[in-house]
């Protein structure tokens, strides 16, 4: 036995640890390298931490990591297909001072762990890694500042809801992994429409409310309409497949009709009222 190579064995370890903060989980040059670590708390990192606090666990900080999706700078939790958003993250320590800063993200489809979206240019300290054709935003040098931004790009039309992963580290830039952290968080977003690109002549004079909204069981449609005659109303999930259609008969003022839909899985639907000229479409959430 070579107990030369034995002796060594600690220190080539130590190595990986202190390498997989200082140049980012996923590694290697243009983000695809030898390491191919998922530490962002995915389904795709469980069997290998499944966090940066595998490895940066044994400090003070008590970290937290808080995702934010903006639009015009403010924070939202809808994404409007095919858009193009800021994600920002921070890694924020609830006690200590810590003095670098790491971070890995990705976003996935919930139905299927499907990755979704585009990573826009990284940032000088960051980049756009590939794990097995899967996106992931990481720090490439340990940052001093709490804060990392990148452009994403929403995915297609029909994806439905999704989820960004993202694991972070607090660090006391010592150049090891000891009295460091790592936490990590989740933020589910949700489709919808850009109605700002709905043309107002094409609307059906009506004012459409649904209440409760969320929908528990039963959904209660309340039509306020300067029209009176024969509508059609559909249900219609993400992909515009129609899970309930009916007609109804509205006069002019308002109206009330009730739905059972507890027979539906949770998730965003569209309710689309049209006289087969005009239509208003509502969403709606169970």
């Amino acid at each position: 036995m070579n107990f030369k190579f034995l002796h060594l064995i600690p220190f080539l370890l130590l190595t990986v640890f202190i390498f997989s903060f200082k140049d980012g989980p996923a590694g290697g040059e243009g983000g695809s390298g030898p390491r191919m670590q998922d530490r962002s708390g995915s389904p795709y990192a469980i069997a290998q931490g499944p966090t940066c606090a595998a490895c940066h666990n044994n400090g003070s900080f008590n970290p937290g990591v808080i995702i934010e999706l903006l639009q015009d700078g403010n924070p939202v939790v809808e994404y409007v297909p095919e858009e193009t958003y800021t994600l920002r993250y921070r890694v924020m320590a609830n006690s200590g001072t810590p003095s670098k800063f790491g971070i890995q993200s990705i976003v996935l489809e919930n139905n299927d762990d499907t990755n979704v979206g585009t990573f826009g240019t990284a940032p000088a300290g960051t980049r756009v890694a590939s794990i097995s054709s899967r996106q992931y935003f990481e720090h490439t040098t340990p940052s001093a500042s709490d804060t990392f931004e990148i452009e994403w790009i929403a995915p297609a039309a029909g994806v439905g809801e999704l989820t960004v992963y993202a694991g972070g580290v607090a660090a006391n830039g010592n150049g090891t992994n000891g009295g460091d952290n790592g936490a990590a968080n989740t933020l589910i977003l949700t489709e919808t429409l850009d109605v700002s690109t709905i043309d107002p002549t094409t609307l059906l004079p009506v004012k459409v409310t649904i209440a409760p909204n969320p929908v528990v069981d039963k959904m209660n449609v309340a039509i306020e309409s300067d029209l009176s005659g024969t509508l059609s109303m559909k249900l219609l999930d993400l992909t515009g497949k129609s899970v309930l259609s009916r007609h109804v008969e509205v006069h002019n003022g308002g109206n009330q009709f009730s739905e059972n839909i507890s027979h539906l899985p949770s998730g965003i639907y569209l309710l689309q009222i049209t006289d087969g000229k005009k239509e208003r479409v509502v969403k709606v959430v169970k």
